[in-house]
């Protein structure tokens, strides 16, 4: 309501005049499609903000899917940006391949990629996971944990599902462990029930073991859960998160990290649709940086 109405209830009918005639004369909606997984994951949120403010600073309206991690689903909500005929779609892709590739330009308007890449062919924003990976191994070893552990809880169903972020972040992984000398061998735990997973490890001072989670929501329910247990973070065994969710900024003790610039990533993603409108072809990196907390 806010966007077609004034402050005192009355219609701001010369906004949306405009904005039709606009639209007649160039043929376009000022309407962006955006399509993500969910909105009830923190780091999904805090970026489906940042680029809806962007892209309302530009004068574009937005239309909000979510494909709830379903790749039919994803393709339907896609089918629905085309059929409300908007200028272009940013998303966080969970198709992959040609198929799917051929599908996107056959949709015939310029989308931007988050997070997961589908291909060169489209403009992809977000951080460079490889290298976030392998730099929180390092810190972690740097702090003296000789033992460290990698940990998500999506797990791609089929060769089909885009897992481009997860796949960065355990090559990543798996590089540094390799480099560092004096690291134990990988271990990768992953599924729904990681966490429970975890019941089966010893943990103590005699070798210290820290765990890389794929996102801050799983390293705090994993800090609840060991605690619950009766171990001591970091003494026992360290925590460190990925994304920065704002939340962090309440949580006790605080969390150690990866800030991968949420906002940033949504911000740069709205900018670089807007400039594919003015035939320039944009696809930045944002930039990581470790935040040490006391979970490490």
């Amino acid at each position: 309501m806010r966007d077609y109405f004034t402050g005192n209830g009355e219609k701001s009918l010369p906004q949306i005049y405009r904005c039709s005639t606009r639209s007649l004369v160039t043929g376009r909606t000022h309407t962006i499609g955006v399509v993500v997984f969910d909105l009830q994951h923190p780091f999904s949120a805090q970026l489906v903000t940042s680029v809806l403010t962007r892209l309302r600073n530009a004068g574009y309206f937005s239309s909000v899917t979510v494909s709830s991690g379903d790749p039919d689903e994803e393709t339907r909500c896609l089918e629905q940006m085309s059929s409300l005929n908007v200028d272009g779609i940013i998303m966080v892709p969970i198709n992959k391949g040609r198929k799917f590739d051929e599908y996107l330009k056959s949709l015939g308007r310029p989308i931007v990629t988050v997070v997961n890449s589908v291909s060169k062919s489209w403009p992809y924003v977000g951080v460079d996971y490889r290298k976030a990976s392998k730099d929180a191994v390092a810190h972690a070893a740097a702090r003296g944990y000789r033992r460290i552990l990698c940990l998500f809880p999506y797990y791609p169903r089929s060769r089909s599902e885009n897992s481009h972020a997860i796949t960065m972040l355990v090559k990543g992984y798996q590089k540094a462990i390799s480099q560092i000398e004096g690291l134990a061998e990988p271990m990768i735990i992953s599924g729904n029930d990681c966490i429970e997973k975890i019941d089966k490890l010893r943990f103590g001072k005699r070798q210290r073991t820290a765990i890389l989670c794929s996102n801050d929501s799983l390293a705090l329910e994993l800090l609840t859960y060991l605690s619950n247990k009766g171990l001591s973070i970091p003494e026992d065994v360290g925590l460190m998160g990925f994304d920065n969710i704002e939340m962090l900024r309440h949580v006790h003790p605080p969390l150690a990290t990866i800030d991968c610039s949420i906002e940033e990533i949504g911000k740069r993603a709205a900018e670089c649709l807007l400039s594919e409108f003015k035939g320039e072809y944009l696809s930045p990196v944002v930039r990581h940086r470790i935040i040490p907390g006391e979970t490490l």
